[in-house]
Parts: structure tokens; sequence; C-alpha cells
């Protein structure tokens, strides 16, 4: 008998430590969204105004709070250009919601004199509401007697937040006794997110839609990705594609062409790196051709080393922090691969392997070469031995000092041709891997972006190497391609 209780309250134990863990709320399955959705559509809820906020929930994946806040417009027009990050808006006249976009704390905005620079963006997001749930929310209004034909706008719910939730709880308290499903309010407002992460998807791109961090907490990738509206609206439609219900659309996006994106402020556009490319180029030819004074091999190898260290930061996604590369035995030179330790401060967690391309792998070679023709060059000057443990890339001063590469030494060696923030590598990477079709898992694997215990290099991850390895370098490759990065000889 004793044995009876004590596996029970293990099991009692287990359930609610499960509920309690970060991404780890049960899902919702088929079977409960067909409940869910056959519920909605035969009109099941007695009230309408639980139907309405049970639509919206599904179809925009907001807390509560933010549904029962949400705002009724005439037209997409009449809603302001800036929106509250997670504010909604519904313009049932021509069949979209409207969300503010999410932003995380602290991120950088652009400049003024950045912007030509960098993708443009926008503070809102329009999506499309399909055919089969906005006639259950036209059926459902129509019951209502107010005027849901606003002048300009108006509040969706009436000013009795709590009487609505309890409509809500109750009504799927019912649900689960008739159909033994598991539904809650914040199953129901995860389904979204869940939809959007599934497969291949990205939770960076779940939490700009749905405008709600991840259960695990708020991504570190979203501080760097940039993503086209066309694109999200896109990303949103197929996983809408996953209820079991026919989903149409008969809305098209007159801004499907724009250039506009949400996300990042500071994402670089691919043009202005090849001036940055081109620019780095013509200062090592410049310092080449001037060899008239004693100290020019010092200009020459300053010039070099600045722009090899750009080339790997923008092959490699590496964090602006101390030393890129610290050793060459990081590098794989057979294979091409190259280990990152740029955030060791949570016991090496982070560290990551990653590809490099063909280009930046060959520019690496001349680069050995050339540090070695100038350490040889060091010692002859200075009769005495160079330490061996000078670290893989280093300036040198007027004096023959060596000097790391931190943030503000690069800084001072770029001052003359860039003048974007050091970290603009991770928000053009971030993006563009994305953009080019790779898993989310791929990408934050890439960027070192995972929480404890997610790492995707560990024993028990199921992410194929391989396949992240191939994934990864036929998208580097291209964006080098355009990017106008080349081999560049160095002394030797």
């Amino acid at each position: 008998m004793q044995q009876h209780f004590r596996s029970r309250y293990a099991h009692r134990h287990a359930v609610k430590n499960g509920q309690m863990t970060p991404s780890q709320w049960r899902k919702l399955s088929f079977f409960d969204l067909h409940v869910l959705i056959g519920a909605l559509r035969e009109n099941e809820a007695e009230d309408a105004f639980v139907s309405i906020f049970l639509v919206l929930s599904l179809l925009t994946g907001s807390p509560a709070e933010r549904v029962l806040e949400s705002q009724l417009y005439r037209s997409t027009t009449d809603i302001p250009r800036q929106l509250d990050a997670g504010a909604l808006c519904c313009v049932l006249r021509e069949r979209v919601w409207v969300r503010g976009v999410l932003r995380p704390d602290y991120a950088k905005s652009a400049r003024s004199e950045w912007l030509r620079y960098v993708e443009a963006t926008t503070t809102k997001l329009t999506f499309p509401i399909p055919e089969e749930l906005m006639s259950i929310l036209v059926s459902r209004l129509k019951e209502l007697p107010l005027d849901f034909n606003p002048g300009k706008r108006r509040p969706l719910f009436p000013l009795r937040d709590a009487p609505i939730l309890e409509a809500v709880k109750r009504f799927l308290s019912k649900l689960n006794e008739r159909y033994k499903t598991q539904f809650t309010l914040l199953r129901i407002q995860q389904i979204l997110f869940n939809l959007l992460i599934a497969g291949e998807g990205d939770r960076v791109e779940a939490a700009l839609i749905t405008g709600q961090m991840p259960s695990t907490g708020q991504a570190a990738s979203l501080y760097y990705h940039w993503a086209k509206k066309s694109d999200l609206i896109h990303t949103y439609k197929e996983a809408l594609g996953g209820l079991p219900a026919p989903i149409t659309f008969e809305w098209s996006a007159r801004s499907g062409a724009s250039t506009l994106g949400v996300g990042s402020e500071i994402c670089p556009k691919t043009k202005p790196l090849q001036l940055l490319a081109n620019d780095l180029q013509a200062a090592i030819e410049i310092a080449r051709r001037n060899w008239g004074h004693q100290d020019a091999w010092i200009d020459f190898h300053n010039c070099y080393i600045r722009y090899v260290i750009v080339m790997v930061l923008f092959a490699t996604g590496h964090r602006a922090v101390q030393d890129p590369i610290p050793y060459a035995e990081d590098v794989d030179w057979e294979r091409g691969l190259v280990v990152i330790n740029d955030k060791s401060g949570d016991h090496m967690q982070k560290d990551r392997l990653v590809p490099l391309v063909p280009t930046c792998l060959l520019q690496l070679e001349k680069f050995v070469r050339h540090r070695n023709c100038i350490l040889t060059r060091m010692r002859l000057l200075l009769k005495t031995p160079v330490r061996n443990e000078l670290p893989f890339f280093f300036f040198l001063s007027d004096d023959l000092k060596p000097q790391s590469v931190q943030p503000k030494t690069l800084q001072d060696q770029l001052s003359d041709t860039y003048d974007l923030p050091l970290n603009i590598n991770r928000h053009l990477l971030r993006s563009t891997l994305r953009k080019q079709g790779l898993p989310g898992t791929a990408v934050d694997a890439f960027m070192g972006h995972w929480s404890d215990g997610q790492n995707p290099f560990d024993r028990f991850s199921a992410m194929d190497p391989q396949v992240f390895l191939s994934q990864c370098s036929k998208a580097l490759e291209t964006l080098f391609s355009e990017a106008g990065w080349h081999v560049v000889e160095g002394l030797s």
C-alpha cells in the first residue's frame, strides 16, 4: 500500500515539475485543435465574446491581456504609424490584423548617418485573416448589440476583462470534460507559436509574429534578426496551414514588393559591404606601393591584418571580442572548419564549430605565411626571440610592440573606412542565413544562440553535423560572393 502511494506522489511531483520547466508545457494535439475549431465553427460558446477571444488568440498567438486590449479600426490607414510592441488592431473590412513589433530590451537603434547602409524597418506588421476564421468572427460580431463599424476606431472588447476570461475558462472546461481534451488559456495562446517553430521554423520569427518571447525566456538572437515583412507573412500563412481546417486567404498584400522589414535596426545591406571590402583592399594596395620609408612594412601589416580579421568576422559570425581565432590550432586546415570560442563565461558552453568558406580558408593560409614573415623580421630587428605566446592575430606599433585585437583596437584601426558597430556581422549573418532557408535551429547553432542544456554540439544532440555544415557552407559562399571578398597576398 505504501509503495502505491509513493508511486502516485512521485508521478504527481514529476507532472508538476514538467509544467514548471521552460518549454515543457504540453502542446495541444491535432485532435485538440480539431475540437477547438469545430466548437468555434458551430458556435458552441453561448457568449459571442468567448468565440471572438479564442479566434483572436488562435490567429495572433498573443497573451490574454493583449487580446482584450485589441482595437477595431475602420481602415489600415487609420492605424497610427507607431504602435507599441505587442499592440493588436483588427480591420475586418480589409480582412487583416495588425501587430506592433516586439523589440528586445536595450536593442541598438540606427543613427541617422547609418540609415543608407542598413535595412529599413517598420514598427508594425499586417497579417491576413483566413476566410474560415473570418466567417466565425463576422457571425459572432453580428450577434452583439454594438456598433462594430466605427467612425475610426473602438475597443473590440468592453471594459470587463475578468468576466470574459472567466467565461473563456468555463467554456474550455466544458470542452475538456466533453472531449477529454487539455485546453488552457496558455495552451491556446501557444498554438500559433508552436506551429511557427515546428520542423524547420525559427523561434525568433515566431516571437516577431506572435509578440511573445519563447517559454525559455528572451532569445538573444532577437537582437540580431531582421526579416522582410513579406517573408514573415509567407511564414505565417504556412504555419496556419498546419491547422485541421481548410485555410484560404482572399487578401493580397499591397506591400508584397516592399523592402521594409522588422527586427534589427542595424542589419547592413550587401552593397555597403562591397564598399567596405573594396576600401580595405584598396588600403592594402596603397600600403604595398608606399614602400619608400623604413616602417612601411608595419603599415602594410596593420592594413593587411585588419582586412583578414574583418573577413573572418563576416565569415564566422565571431563576436567582436578579444582575439578572434586566438590559436592557429583552432583551424582544421584540411576540413575547412574553425572552433569559435567568443563567449566562454559560462564554462565553455558556447563553443561551436563553423565552416570556413574556401575564400576565407585560403586567405587564412596566405595570412599564416605573412605572419611567419613578420615574426622573422621582428626577430632580426629586435635581435631577441619573439615570444611564442603571441596570439594568431596582432597589430604592431611603430616600436614593434604587438597589440592584441580588442574591440577598441580594431575600432581605431578601422576608423578611416568603417563607422558602423563592429557586431553588424552577426546581424547580417543571422538574417541572411535564415533568409536563405536554413532551419532556425541551424542558424542558432551557427550563431551560438542556445539555452543551457540545448547545446547542438553536445553528446545527445539530434543535429546532424554534416547537414549543418553543408547548409551553412552554401549560404556563406553565396553571401561572400555578393560582398566582394577575395584573397589578397601578404608578405612572404
